[in-house]
């Protein structure tokens, strides 16, 4: 199947444009700043101690406080209170049998988006910006007692020196018009992190905080996400390894070769 080009925004009733799009691909970085100068040794020294104690403990602070909600032989599920909200941040680990390109590619399939991800009933490519960043809109059923919502993201990927890959997902409902007042969920924060394990398997780890807006109570909200996200992996775990994407490459993307 042919990558789309589109580079312009289709309206949402006729005319949208699903043709896959060249994959536009969702950790952290602490710097620890050292002052020397006009220190002596000994205050260079007890400066060096404490500042390294100071990213040690911020560092522990992030990785902590996750609750396993769900776990099974390849994948695994965890929750925590996101900041000083009432939102939840959901952390998703998997191992799957997938290539880099072949996880890319499935990932933007529009078309089969509702395949796969829980509660979704269409998707469509809006613009694509770049081979690596696009926009897209993805539009849900409504689960009582959630009404029907949609959703657009941007998203960008890029490969690292390690050959991990990296998909930033931010929000974009700014950037597309809502003439039907549609209720769209807030993409707070999202993050795919792809690491290639060889032999044709991936580690995965997709990080996300959504807001559905509107009037739904958060605690409810969170438990649909918390299911919802299970049944996306599952659904995954089950589909992903028999894409025919698998068996195409994406130019400038390097696979682990052992």
């Amino acid at each position: 199947m042919p990558l789309s080009n589109t580079r312009h925004v289709n309206a949402r009733k006729g005319g949208r444009d699903k043709r896959l799009g060249r994959p536009s691909v969702t950790l952290f970085s602490l710097c620890l700043i050292l002052i020397f100068g006009f220190l002596g040794p000994l205050q260079a020294e007890a400066l060096t101690a404490t500042s390294i104690k100071t990213t040690e403990t911020k560092a522990a602070v992030i990785e902590t406080n996750w609750t396993l909600w769900r776990e099974s032989d390849k994948l695994s599920l965890y929750y925590r209170q996101f900041e000083d909200t009432k939102l939840i941040e959901i952390k998703a680990h998997a191992r799957l049998e997938s290539s880099l390109s072949g996880f890319l590619l499935f990932l933007q399939d529009y078309p089969l988006i509702p395949a796969w991800l829980d509660n979704a009933k269409e998707s469509y490519l809006i613009s694509q910006l770049s081979d690596t960043e696009n926009v897209f809109m993805t539009l849900f059923k409504g689960v009582w007692p959630v009404s029907e919502r949609e959703m657009v993201i941007r998203s960008r990927y890029w490969q690292n020196a390690d050959l991990s890959v990296e998909l930033s997902v931010k929000n974009a409902n700014n950037e597309v018009a809502n003439p039907d007042s549609v209720v769209r969920i807030n993409i707070v924060k999202a993050h795919w992190y792809l690491f290639p394990l060889g032999k044709g398997k991936l580690k995965i780890q997709h990080t996300m905080v959504a807001d559905p807006m509107g009037n739904v109570p958060l605690w409810i909200a969170n438990k649909v996400a918390l299911r919802s996200m299970w049944k996306t992996l599952k659904a995954l775990e089950v589909q992903l390894p028999l894409s025919p994407w698998q068996k195409m490459p994406i130019p400038g993307i390097k696979e682990r070769q052992d």
